[in-house]
This record gives structure tokens, C-alpha cells and sequence, in this order.
């Protein structure tokens, strides 16, 4: 109890998509662990929906991932916006250099698409996006893994709506971030306070992904 008060030991709960971890973990996780070894990094992968409903029930410290818009019973930091682009097989005869509007996406709606299940923020997102404008399509496969995705389009299978990837042999088309865009948030749930780890892991991802402390306002949408 003495180390506890004292900050010298410690877990921290962390709730997010495999895809996720495997985006930020390998850089966040190391630094934190390697400059606070006294925590310890509970880690649970699952999709995000399910990331975020386990920290408003209490059974994680803190969700990393894509702000859902149906969804708010947390404080949380924006820590970057997330543009996304449009993803298709690199012999694929669609071309254009960028989406600016969501009706060139039309020619498209015979094609496949593999798109994010529902049990994901980002499949939230594009059914969202999809519906506003009318995009009535159904998808050929929903899976919970970005990279498998990605990997089907690469092959050939279809074409999606992902986060732009920093690497891919799919040919990769920007949307315009005014028409779909995301905000990849860190939450915590409302009725606990920061503990000391969770300080050290805001500061530790703060300077991953150089995150102005002052700009890193804690939010909530009521």
C-alpha cells in the first residue's frame, strides 16, 4: 500500500481494437514501460465498440481508438484527426486523384466492398457516411481486422473505406477530410479520477504523438 500511495507500483487498464494496438502499442507501450517500469500495462484487445463499453463499465482505465458518434459516457482527449481514403485493387479501372464529393463514389456500388463490421467505431463511421449521402450498398465481407481488409483489397477482392495507410500496394485515393474524418480520442471513464499512472501514460502519449498538453483538452459530449 506504502509503494501504491507512493507511486512505485501499479497497473493501468488499456481497452482497444487489435488493429489499434498494433498501430500505436509497439511505440507507446515500449516508451511507457521502459520510462515508468514500476506499472504495469494491462492490455485487452477486442473491437471497439467493446473497448469502449469496458471503460464506462469499469473494466478498463482507457479506451484508444476512433471517437464513435453515437457514443459519449466518458471524459476523453482528442489525440489526432484521422483522414481516410478510398482503397482499391491496383488493376482497378476507377480513377480519379481524389474524393471530393461522395457521388463520385457511385460507379463503385456494383463492386464489392469490404467494409469494417458494425462491432467497430470505424464500420459506425462509413455506414454513417454512406447513409447521408445515399450510398446504398451491402457489403461482400465485414471483418474487425484493418490489416486483413487492407489485405483483401490488395489481392483483389474488393475496395474499401480505411484510415489512410502509411503502406500498401492498393491503389489509395484521399477523400477530402471535409466530407469523412475521424478523431482518434483517449477516454477514461467519469466517475474515477486520474491516478498517477494514468498521468504518466497521457504524458507518455502526449510526446509519442506530439500532442500539445495545452491543446489535449479533456471533453465530453453531452
Amino acid at each position: 500500500m506504502r509503494e501504491l500511495a507512493q507511486s512505485k507500483s501499479g497497473h493501468i487498464s488499456i481497452a482497444l481494437s487489435e488493429s489499434m494496438a498494433t498501430q500505436i502499442l509497439p511505440d507507446l507501450g515500449s516508451q511507457f514501460l521502459r520510462q515508468y517500469p514500476q506499472y504495469h500495462l494491462d492490455i485487452h484487445e477486442m473491437p471497439s465498440l467493446a473497448a469502449e463499453k469496458a471503460v464506462t463499465d469499469n473494466q478498463s482505465d482507457v479506451y484508444i481508438g476512433p471517437k464513435s458518434p453515437n457514443h459519449s459516457e466518458f471524459f476523453y482527449r482528442v489525440m489526432r484527426d484521422q483522414a481516410f481514403s478510398l482503397l482499391l485493387p491496383a488493376d482497378s479501372a476507377f480513377s480519379l486523384p481524389h474524393i471530393e464529393n461522395a457521388q463520385q463514389l457511385k460507379p463503385l456500388l456494383a463492386q464489392p466492398f469490404i467494409g469494417c463490421d458494425l462491432q467497430m467505431v470505424l464500420g459506425e463511421i462509413t455506414r454513417d457516411f454512406m447513409a447521408k449521402h445515399h450510398l446504398f450498398l451491402q457489403p461482400a465481407l465485414t471483418l474487425n481486422s484493418l490489416a486483413t481488409i487492407q489485405q483483401l483489397v490488395e489481392h483483389g477482392a474488393g475496395w474499401t473505406i480505411l484510415p489512410t495507410p502509411p503502406v500498401t500496394t492498393a491503389r489509395v485515393i484521399p477523400i477530402n477530410a471535409r466530407l469523412l474524418t475521424y478523431q482518434l480520442i483517449m477516454a477514461h471513464r467519469t466517475s474515477k479520477e486520474n491516478t498517477p499512472e494514468m498521468t504518466a501514460f497521457l504524458r507518455v502519449a502526449q510526446r509519442v504523438f506530439n500532442i500539445d498538453p495545452v491543446q489535449q483538452t479533456k471533453h465530453r459530449d453531452d
